[in-house]
């Protein structure tokens, strides 16, 4: 590629309005909704004027060729947390109270054969890092700020109501 005039597609996440309407890795991403788009920034703000179920026009070049590709945008609903091995999920505010919490994600899975040794699934996530934790965006951006084999702090909420901090290397 000599010069990109776009924005790289170097990873879809799963499930994904992407992933679910084709996008690929290695596409670039040239405009949305005939907007040309140059920068990851450009593509985030407008994406994120948008609201889940909005249908936006992606016009992509894949192999020498363009292409348009309707992408609805869905709201994640779980997030798998790579380097700590546990998948999230968001989680109602009803679900919240009960355990006399204000924000949260909930780990609904292991995702490592070492974090599966641990009986983590039901825990509430409240904070990363000394942030609190609202849903799984917050926990993408917490993630994704930290320096990669920089150690992360996490405070839960266990089964009984107890709360526990692990910091994790």
């Amino acid at each position: 590629v000599d010069k990109i005039q776009g924005v790289y597609v170097a990873e879809i996440e799963k499930g994904s309005g992407a992933d679910l309407s084709g996008i690929k890795k290695g596409d670039i991403i040239k405009k949305l909704d005939n907007i040309a788009i140059t920068t990851f920034s450009e593509l985030s703000g407008y994406l994120g004027s948008k609201r889940p179920k909005d249908v936006v026009n992606v016009t992509i070049e894949r192999n020498g060729n363009e292409q348009i590709i309707p992408v609805t945008l869905v709201k994640l609903e779980t997030y798998e947390i790579e380097s700590l091995g546990l998948e999230v999920k968001n989680t109602s505010k009803e679900e919240l109270s009960k355990l006399g919490l204000k924000n949260g994600v909930v780990v609904t899975r292991p995702i490592s054969k070492e974090m599966a040794k641990y009986n983590l699934s039901g825990i509430v996530i409240t904070r990363l890092n000394d942030e609190d934790v609202k849903d799984i965006e917050d926990v993408k951006r917490i993630m994704n700020q930290r320096n990669i084999g920089e150690s992360i702090k996490i405070t839960f909420v266990n089964q009984k109501g107890e709360i526990n901090n692990f910091i994790f290397r």
